[in-house]
């Protein structure tokens, strides 16, 4: 466990404590005594760069990451965002992004894009 993100020590958006780079995510070292602070470094089928974690650390929003997939298989981008109980949002930008497998490739499906506008996970 390394308590360093890239070359310095970041703080935790939500207690304020040390962030702990762990083997599948980075978390906050705070979190046995409550503090729910976890981010993956793969979301959606899509490696998170230092950049975009230090982002959602620091403005609690990253810029739109593309070619995110769903748990259906159809891409979508989206910026994802920290809420105050430290979970992670997708906020989709891009309806057309959204395609289907096979012969239903292309399609627009707005009770999809409403379902994945605001997931949390």
């Amino acid at each position: 466990m390394v308590r360093v993100i890239g070359d310095k020590a970041m703080l935790c958006p939500l207690c304020g404590k040390e962030l702990i780079k762990g083997y599948k995510n980075i978390y906050c070292s705070n979190y046995m005594n409550g503090c729910k602070l976890s981010i993956p470094y793969y979301i959606c089928g899509k490696k998170l760069n230092t950049n975009q974690i230090a982002m959602l650390i620091n403005s609690q929003r990253t810029n739109v990451i593309s070619d995110l997939i769903s748990k259906s298989g159809n891409n979508f981008d989206a910026s994802l965002q920290l809420n105050k109980q430290g979970k992670i949002i997708y906020k989709c930008h891009n309806i057309n992004k959204i395609k289907h497998i096979g012969k239903y490739r292309n399609l627009n499906y707005p009770l999809l894009f409403s379902i994945i506008t605001n997931v949390t996970i």
